[in-house]
């Protein structure tokens, strides 16, 4: 007789799997025969309690059982032997593995062959032609003739089309740029969007790009770049920009006038005045240095001298508000309400929104308070 190892069932000798749990026999000598009669064999714990005492005899008295509903395969309970491991799952699943890194591998080549394609200098430099055909010189888009410009520049820099462009773009640059520094003289210095200085950026970018010794270009490049960088919150970029500008063209009044600017809010007015007087000195019939001015002696508290610069604003620019709105409040600080309410409504009256930075509604309060 044997005894099971797991679960103690004593066996008949000759048994390979035990009759109670299905564990492996050890393969042992026989108990004595004696021993072995007198022991009862218990049922196997599984339905259909096996009536036969050794594994052979169960194979030869039990009717077979057919595994599965409905199934064809011929196999059954009693002589289905344990199921099998194939290696045709795992063949078909590395064959269809190496057919997606196939695939992978093709798509990758096509792509990478497509982008080298599309990026190849002549590739880049035909797509730089057709944006200067059609016009599209400095749209901020990725596909403007400046972004073909310095894509070109950084494939190739000694392609011929970096220079063969020059006669044909150059007049246009600069007219692009041109255009925001009118309106910077004419307009509230507000109203310019920075899509306006960066237009104004990028098309004296790539003007100084191709006449780098052209220091008034590279002046305007850096006074452009030195007004996106004040939107920017970059306060120090942004006047050593406009430092720069004042350095490389010094006959230009713009960069002048914004660099006082600049340290006007930034609070130090004194610092701010000789920009000033030089832009007036340089472009005398601009009236914004000269309310500038003004502004600068207004918050140091200097009125009179103030005053008389708000009034030379006015003698370039007789409908301008905004230094009427100056001197009205000046007027106000002097306790000259009558004085202070003329000046007041001269300037609601010549309120012009493309070019005055006022707050009506509080001019018309500050009116009707002076007046009570």
């Amino acid at each position: 007789m044997i005894i099971c190892n797991s679960c103690g069932t004593p066996l008949s000798d000759g048994l390979t799997f035990c009759i109670e749990c299905g564990a492996a026999v050890p393969n042992r000598q026989p108990a004595t025969r004696a021993a072995e009669s007198t022991i009862e064999l218990k049922a196997p714990a599984i339905s259909n309690a096996l009536p036969a005492n050794t594994w052979d005899d169960y194979l030869s008295n039990t009717a077979p059982q057919t595994i599965g509903s409905g199934s064809d395969s011929g196999l059954t309970a009693a002589t289905a032997p344990p199921p099998r491991k194939t290696a045709a799952p795992k063949i078909v699943m590395l064959v269809i593995g190496g057919a997606i890194v196939a695939v992978l591998a093709t798509i990758a080549i096509l792509t990478s062959r497509s982008r080298s394609s599309a990026t190849s200098p002549d590739s880049v430099a035909s797509s730089l032609q057709s944006a200067i055909q059609s016009g599209r010189l400095v749209t901020l888009s990725n596909d403007d003739a400046y972004s073909c410009f310095f894509r070109l520049k950084s494939l190739d820099p000694q392609h011929k089309d970096l220079t063969e462009v020059k006669s044909r773009v150059l007049p246009q640059l600069r007219a692009l740029g041109d255009e925001v520094f009118r309106r910077r003289v004419t307009t509230a210095l507000e109203l310019i969007t920075e899509r306006d200085w960066t237009i104004a950026l990028h098309a004296y970018e790539w003007a100084h790009a191709l006449e780098a010794g052209d220091r008034s270009i590279e002046a305007r490049w850096k006074y452009a770049g030195g007004h996106l960088a004040r939107l920017q919150g970059r306060r120090d970029e942004s006047q050593n920009s406009l430092y720069a500008a004042t350095q490389l063209d010094p006959s230009w009044a713009c960069p002048q006038n914004d660099l006082g600017y600049a340290y006007a809010t930034s609070k130090k007015y004194s610092d701010a005045i000789p920009f000033y007087q030089r832009a007036i000195n340089l472009q005398a019939d601009w009236d914004i240095p000269y309310n500038n001015m003004g502004t600068a002696y207004y918050y140091l508290r200097n009125f009179d001298t103030a005053e008389a610069w708000y009034r030379r604003a006015l003698e370039v620019n007789s409908q301008w508000a905004t230094p009427h709105a100056w001197l009205g409040s000046i007027y106000e600080n002097k306790k000259l309400k009558e004085a202070a309410v003329q000046e007041y409504q001269t300037a609601l009256n010549l309120y012009n929104p493309s070019r005055d930075r006022i707050n009506t509604p509080e001019l018309e309060t500050k009116i009707n308070s002076l007046k009570e």
